[in-house]
């Protein structure tokens, strides 16, 4: 099966802060969050007081005045982990 080559979608915004929209799908932004407060965590026997949050979003990338901003948006997937499950000694994380 052939792999589909699909171009960014550029749009062009006027106003104050003029400059274009890129999107494409494959754009995309990734988060990790410490969290301080009570969760039930799956798989877990007991109350989490602390724990990590990993989002991967949909992104978009707007150019103006020089520079380019990178924002998620239209969450696809979250998980909650505790401390000890996520490496943030690490070096380098490998996702496949």
């Amino acid at each position: 099966m052939a792999r589909t080559i699909e171009e960014p979608v550029i749009t062009e915004e006027g106003g104050p802060m003029s400059g274009q929209r890129i999107t494409h799908p494959a754009f995309a932004c990734i988060r990790a969050s410490r969290v301080s407060g009570s969760a039930n965590l799956y798989a877990s026997d007991f109350q989490h007081q602390h724990y990590v949050t990993v989002t991967i979003a949909r992104s978009e990338m707007r150019r103006s005045l020089s520079n380019d901003w990178h924002h998620g948006s239209g969450e696809l997937i979250e998980v909650a982990l505790s401390e000890s499950q996520l490496p943030f000694g690490m070096n380098c994380v490998t996702l496949h």
